[in-house]
C-alpha cells in the first residue's frame, strides 16, 4: 500500500509487477493498493507469463484511490499464465489509466476466471486512454459477475483504427455467469 508517492520505472520494457514461467504467487489480500500516488513504468503495470497469481481475497486486487498509473505496454498481462481471483481484478476511483497497449491482454492459453459477483474491472470517475480494452487469443475468461461497471468515466481513446476496443478471436472464450 502506497500513498501520496510517486514511483518511476524507467528502463527498457520495466514491468511493474511480474510473475514469470514457474512463479505460483497465493495472495490472502491486494497486490497494490495506491492513495493520491503516481506509477510510471516503461512496460506493464502486471505481467504473468506461463505463471500463476492467485488470489482468494474478496478485495480487488489492484486498487487505486486516485492515482496516475502510466504504462507503455498494456496494463496488464497474461501470456500463458493463469490468474485466479476471488473478487474484482481492479478498482479505481477517480484515477488516470493510461497505457500505449491495452488494457487486458490474454494469449498463448491465458486463464482468468474470478468468483466474485461484482465487476472484474469497477471504474468511477476514471478517465482511460489505451489503444483497446480486452484483447484475447487462445485463451478463456469466466467470470462469476460482470466484465466492467464504468460510472463518469472520460478520455477514452478505445480503438484506434487500426485495432478493436475488444478482440475476442475464435479459440477464446469469454463468459459470466451474471445477468448484470
Amino acid at each position: 500500500s502506497l500513498s501520496g508517492k510517486t514511483v518511476d520505472l524507467s528502463g527498457t520494457e520495466v514491468n511493474a509487477i511480474e510473475v514469470l514461467s514457474g512463479g505460483d504467487v497465493s495472495l490472502a489480500g491486494p497486490l497494490l493498493t495506491l492513495t493520491n500516488s503516481t506509477l510510471e513504468a516503461t512496460g506493464k503495470l502486471l505481467e504473468i507469463e506461463n505463471g500463476k497469481l492467485t488470489s482468494t481475497s474478496t478485495s480487488p486486487l489492484f486498487t487505486f484511490n486516485p492515482s496516475t498509473i502510466t504504462v507503455d505496454d498494456a496494463l496488464i498481462a497474461l501470456n500463458g499464465g493463469t490468474l485466479t481471483l476471488a473478487g474484482p481484478l481492479l478498482k479505481d476511483t477517480n484515477g488516470t489509466l493510461e497505457g500505449e497497449d491495452e488494457f487486458l491482454r490474454m494469449k498463448n492459453g491465458s486463464t482468468l476466471k474470478s468468483t466474485g459477483t461484482g465487476a472484474l474491472v469497477q471504474l468511477s470517475g476514471t478517465t482511460v486512454d489505451f489503444t483497446a480494452a480486452l484483447s484475447m487469443k487462445d485463451s478463456t475468461m469466466t467470470l462469476a459477475g460482470p466484465l466492467v461497471t464504468a460510472t463518469g468515466v472520460t478520455g477514452s481513446d478505445f480503438g484506434d483504427s487500426s485495432a478493436p476496443i475488444f478482440l475476442i478471436d475464435s479459440k477464446s472464450t469469454l463468459s459470466s455467469t451474471s445477468s448484470d
